[in-house]
């Protein structure tokens, strides 16, 4: 089931206000929508006919739940999980992710039994780092980059 809406509030581009208009999709296994947006859109790096928003997925509390729940799947029955590094501003996703798998009983190895969500910093070259106080997070945790590829 699809439809196509129009948001409430306006942007700017460029000094003008414009509608952003979207569709609407439901996916299987998920109770979070999915709004794309077809049209051509070009990055330094790539060609897209779709922009899928992000947006609401990761700043609204019930959709970042929900695709916490489906995302839990994953790690569920032989990963130990220390850290969970977030990118793309999806800390809040993080944090249900690590209560979800906290309270399914997966393990974490570090001295606190606890998990720590954290997010890298970019140096002027733009390569990702962690600052020296997140260092104990990330070190020697063998970390798995996963990552949901889509822009915002």
């Amino acid at each position: 089931m699809s439809e196509v809406l129009t948001s409430d509030i306006p942007y700017a581009e460029g000094g003008v206000f414009m509608d952003v208009k979207y569709t609407k999709i439901q996916t299987a296994g998920c109770n979070a929508p999915l709004k794309i947006t077809p049209g051509h859109f070009a990055t330094n790096h790539a060609h897209i006919n779709y922009y899928l928003d992000m947006t609401t997925l990761k700043t609204r509390l019930s959709e970042a739940r929900e695709i916490a729940k489906s995302l839990v799947g994953m790690f569920l029955y032989d990963t130990v999980v220390d850290t969970i590094v977030c990118l793309e501003g999806t800390q809040v996703i993080g944090a249900f992710l690590a209560d979800e798998l906290t309270s399914a009983g997966v393990l974490s190895m570090n001295a606190h039994k606890t998990m720590y969500i954290v997010t890298p910093e970019y140096n002027s070259n733009s390569q990702m780092i962690f600052k020296e106080n997140n260092l104990p997070m990330t070190r020697d945790k063998g970390l798995r980059p996963f990552s949901i590829m889509a822009a915002s």
